[in-house]
């Protein structure tokens, strides 16, 4: 994924994952562990990378991910990216940001996620969110703020979910 990204630092390979910077593998001390996920990925992130295209595929393989962390892509400025569905799959999600991506539209599938209690779209160029978020009944979170969405749409999307703080 980090290759895939270009992201502004890496992680040496040549050293036990659970000594990466910014990457969290799961132990019986976290909140939702089970047996199957010791030692997998529980929280990543990817910050200051440059992508034109989707998230990459590689995504869908962290099936026990609770938390993913995308910020800052140095194309912000194509205005023009999607998520890509293999994010839309990891359905063991609690946690998502993807900020500064250059989104200009949420994919529905990301309705998938139906453990999801926080997601953080701030900083892209959306202009509405599609109304299959309103099937995302754990959602306690959504974060709008930076991006073009003008007051009738912010409106509906507070309407659209009112068991979750929208932050515009």
């Amino acid at each position: 994924i980090q290759r895939s990204l270009r992201t502004l630092s890496s992680w040496d390979t040549s050293i036990p994952m659970e000594r990466w910077s910014g990457v969290i593998l799961w132990s019986e001390q976290h909140e939702g562990y089970t047996p199957d996920k010791k030692g997998r990925v529980r929280y990543a992130e990817f910050y200051i990378y440059n992508t034109s295209e989707t998230l990459p595929f590689e995504v869908k393989y962290l099936t026990a991910a609770d938390e993913l962390y995308f910020f800052g892509n140095t194309n912000t400025f194509l205005k023009s990216l999607e998520i890509g569905e293999e994010i839309c799959t990891l359905t063991q999600l609690r946690r998502l940001t993807i900020a500064a991506h250059g989104l200009i539209d949420v994919d529905k599938r990301l309705a998938n996620l139906k453990n999801l209690e926080y997601l953080n779209l701030s900083d892209n160029q959306l202009t509405d969110i599609p109304e299959t978020m309103s099937e995302l009944k754990k959602l306690r979170t959504l974060i709008l703020k930076g991006n073009p969405i003008e007051n009738d749409v912010r409106q509906k999307i507070v309407k659209l979910l009112p068991n979750t703080v929208v932050k515009f």
